[in-house]
Formats: structure tokens, C-alpha cells, sequence
């Protein structure tokens, strides 16, 4: 599941119109479209604040590899 699907999914169970998340999260509406949408120009500082607001963290492994672009 990609993160815009999952944002759209935990807002719709607990009940909230885009409008409110944005509220909520101190956002704007626009933002949390584009996040739904999978937009790539999303700020991952707001992206927080969403997730935060729905009672999520995002976590990062801290391993590196090389970008492969033919990778499948």
C-alpha cells in the first residue's frame, strides 16, 4: 500500500473529511489532496504532521545502498 492510500484509509476510519485532517494536522487542504494523490512534490516536514495527527510515526532503517536504476 503506497502512503497516500494509507493516509485516505486511517482518515476515512476515523471518520474525517479532508478538511478536518488538514485542520487538525495544521495543514492545508491542498496538502492533504496531493499527499492522497501521491503528489512527488509533498513536504515530508507536513507529511509528519499528518501522520501525527492520525497517531503514526514514520520510521527509517538506517541502511544505505546504491540506487540501481535497472533494478527490477
Amino acid at each position: 500500500m503506497d502512503l497516500g492510500s494509507f493516509v485516505k484509509q486511517e482518515r476515512v476510519r476515523r471518520g474525517l473529511t479532508q478538511q478536518q485532517l488538514a485542520d487538525q494536522a495544521d495543514v492545508g487542504l491542498n496538502f492533504v489532496y496531493q499527499l492522497e494523490k501521491n503528489k512527488p512534490t509533498v513536504q515530508l516536514d507536513k507529511t509528519n504532521q499528518v501522520l501525527k495527527t492520525l497517531g503514526y510515526t514514520v520510521g527509517a532503517i538506517r541502511s544505505f545502498s546504491p540506487w540501481e536504476e535497472d533494478a527490477p
